[in-house]
């Protein structure tokens, strides 16, 4: 069993369940080519966060996120999701890396979505992180 996190969750809805699985497979087989343990499965919720806890703390002890376990298991909470210490591998959109997600993750990608309706050009990017 893996000791890292992962989360794809700004796409993830129901009607998409299969297709974000199927990305996932592909990104953890990839990981798991390069010799990273990468999880079986993404987390979805609260719950299949591992605790953290006091919290999830930046570098000088300030709280930046709540210990997932002391939060509604069938919810996920976003930024404990991106800032968990365990963190493998998630998606984000530009709005929370500008409100200062960046200074905590490493940028890896942005996924290109030109193919869909509504998501060509500049105003429209999700980012990868680390």
């Amino acid at each position: 069993m893996s000791d890292f996190v992962a989360g794809l969750p700004m796409y993830d809805w129901s009607e998409m369940r299969s297709e974000v699985d199927a990305q996932w497979a592909r990104l953890r087989d990839a990981f798991r080519q390069k010799g990273i343990d990468a999880p079986q499965t993404i987390a979805r919720v609260n719950a299949d966060l591992r605790p953290v806890e006091g919290g999830i703390r930046d570098a000088a002890g300030k709280v930046m996120a709540p210990d997932p376990a002391t939060l509604p298991p069938d919810e996920l909470d976003f930024f404990g999701l991106w800032l968990h210490p365990a963190l493998l591998f998630a998606q984000t959109c530009w709005g929370p890396m500008e409100l200062g997600l960046a200074t905590h993750v490493q940028l890896v990608g942005q996924p290109r979505y030109d193919a869909f309706e509504g998501g060509q050009g500049e105003l429209y990017s999700s980012a990868l992180v680390m």
